[in-house]
């Protein structure tokens, strides 16, 4: 519900203790035209548009921007300034993709452009109109003959009749291992080259969403890029799922890891809304939902899932290996769903290794089988530096092994905040008989935002923190006992 600024959530029970957190976030209808500019090309006269949902182009995306290019004095230019500019290297392709749908403008023009910050255009394309009140896909390449990080991508229209318009997308030609509306090179390269055993995806809280309604439903992220739906996530940006459960797998595969899911346990995130699921036939879907995508995975092509993974484009199976069952949930209701969960993954995919979100919680004890335990540090450099012999602590005969799926120095980063995870790490490796795996996080920021993560992003470039050094040493010098 949209209220004073806010869109705020049913308010239902939190699974930790069934208080009402009334959870809300601070919502304007700027969002709706974030990243986006509708102006004339000449005059100051602005023509009447908005976001609608008169004429969806398909249910995923059911909103389009609407422009009265009539109401123009002028030629009309919907642009878009991409991630804080758009990036080209002289000499590649980048192909782009617009839908535009219009009674009223058959055998016009329409010109897709490449500006710089003065307007003035460093490629463009045509395309005539097909008028025949449906939508359109539109679809181009621009070869550029110049370097730059400052473009916008516009749409030049006439200033004549009304138009709608929506899922306009540019991607680079030269994609990680070349697939299409694939992983940036450049910042693939820089995780390849850590040597990763496995990667985990989604992730952690986005997992559980904001509410159970907003978690990731990885179905909703397979298939033509133009049919998924996307959300606005727990971080405070919109997904699009352009890397979604597919993309992830094809890039588990190229640089020879292992896949980790990590699929909803029945509650959304506890320090948002924390609501939940808990009639049994929910749970039933949410296990069924998680064995649909182990089948997507590993399933031949005369299974149902099998088949719609050869028909995206891969038909023999993927490397998924490992399933984690929710993230950072506590109490006895996750302990109850993760143990339906653990005997229906088990009793079809023995070969799974499934992962438990409880952390060192007392709970424990009430689960029935626990092969591996996720707890997650964020602390103080000085916490890792003084906890390096943890797990030196841990007893030997302790029934299950440990995946340390999240850690991370917080406060202002720093070569001394890296030499603390440096030294926690020299303890997880040391008793590597008892923690299998690690992994950092968050991984990727862009700078825009922040410079906390392992990776910082910018639209022309990538850079490692220190502590992407740290672990790159670590992942190239591996003990042999």
């Amino acid at each position: 519900v949209l209220k004073d600024g806010k869109a705020i959530a049913k308010p239902l029970h939190c699974y930790s203790n069934d208080s009402i957190n009334h959870f809300s976030i601070a919502w304007s209808d700027s969002l709706f035209m974030e990243g986006w500019e509708v102006k004339c090309i000449s005059g100051t006269t602005v023509p009447s548009y908005k976001i609608t949902e008169e004429k969806p182009l398909n249910s995923a995306t059911p909103h389009s921007l609407f422009v009265n290019l009539g109401a123009s004095v002028s030629d009309v230019l919907v642009m878009n300034a991409g991630y804080w500019g758009i990036a080209v290297t002289e000499g590649q392709k980048y192909n782009f993709q617009f839908h535009l749908f219009t009674e009223e403008l058959r055998n016009a023009v329409v010109k897709a452009v490449l500006l710089d910050r003065e307007e003035q255009v460093v490629a463009s394309e045509e395309f005539r109109v097909v008028q025949d009140g449906s939508w359109n896909r539109y679809e181009g390449t621009f070869t550029v003959d110049v370097t730059a990080n400052d473009l916008r991508f516009a749409l030049l229209l006439p200033h004549k009749g009304k138009v709608y318009i929506d899922f306009v997308s540019m991607f680079p030609e030269n994609t990680f291992r070349g697939h299409k509306n694939g992983l940036r090179k450049d910042v693939a390269e820089m995780l390849e080259s850590l040597h990763p055993d496995f990667v985990r995806w989604p992730g952690g809280c986005i997992v559980e969403g904001l509410t159970m309604d907003n978690r990731v439903k990885w179905k909703e992220t397979i298939g033509d890029i133009v049919e998924r739906p996307g959300e606005y996530n727990l971080w405070g940006y919109r997904s699009t799922y352009g890397f979604g459960y597919h993309e992830f797998l094809q890039f588990c595969e190229d640089i020879d890891a292992d896949g980790m899911f990590v699929c909803n346990a029945g509650m959304s995130c506890l320090f948002r809304n924390g609501d939940y699921w808990n009639g049994e036939h929910q749970i039933n879907d949410l296990i069924q939902e998680a064995l649909d995508a182990i089948e997507y995975a590993l399933g031949d092509t005369t299974t149902t899932y099998g088949k719609k993974r050869a028909e995206n484009g891969h038909a023999k199976p993927f490397p998924l290996k490992y399933v984690e069952v929710g993230n950072e949930n506590i109490g006895l209701r996750y302990v109850k769903n993760y143990n339906r969960f653990y005997k229906a993954i088990k009793e079809k995919y023995p070969q799974i290794e499934i992962i438990c979100a409880l952390m060192f919680s007392p709970y424990i004890q009430d689960a029935e089988q626990i092969d591996i335990l996720d707890p997650h540090y964020y602390e103080t450099a000085g916490w890792f530096y003084n906890n390096a012999d943890v797990y030196d602590k841990l007893p030997d005969d302790t029934p299950y092994k440990i995946y340390v799926g999240e850690y991370a120095a917080i406060g202002r980063p720093s070569l001394y905040s890296s030499l603390g995870e440096a030294a926690y790490l020299t303890g997880v490796e040391r008793n590597a008989d008892k923690v299998r795996m690690v992994s950092y996080a968050p991984l990727i920021q862009h700078a825009a935002h922040g410079r906390d993560h392992l990776l910082v992003l910018k639209n022309d470039s990538v850079y490692g923190r220190t502590n992407y050094y740290v672990l790159k040493m670590f992942s190239e010098n591996r003990p042999d006992v």
